[in-house]
């Protein structure tokens, strides 16, 4: 299988903006592009697309997602994929670089 899906359902629902990949490098590079979508409601909403994930891979996403399902969706690679982890993370310094996470000053 050259273009798997992997769906991940949380106890509870997690708020990320970064989402971090690695590749079972020892195999070598073999995914070409994916897709992350988000559950929202009984819908998918698509909130990543990248190509090649390699060592490591961070997509940096343009404002937080908070949801309680998330599917990660290889949409090419010439071999089955072999990935070594997935993570979803939230970094305050990259919402706030975006202009996201207003702090109050006086």
């Amino acid at each position: 299988m050259t273009t798997p899906e992997l769906r991940l359902e949380f106890a509870e629902p997690v708020t990320f903006n970064v989402i971090r990949l690695r590749e079972y490098i020892r195999l070598g590079q073999r995914v070409e592009s994916l897709e992350v979508d988000a559950r929202s409601g009984q819908d998918w909403r698509k909130v990543a697309a990248a190509t090649s994930v390699g060592n490591c891979r961070l997509i940096r996403l343009a404002e937080p997602v908070t949801t309680g399902q998330l599917r990660l969706r290889i949409t090419k690679s010439p071999v089955c994929p072999a990935l070594s982890d997935l993570g979803v993370f939230y970094d305050a310094r990259n919402a706030q670089s975006s202009g996201l996470l207003r702090t109050m000053w006086t």
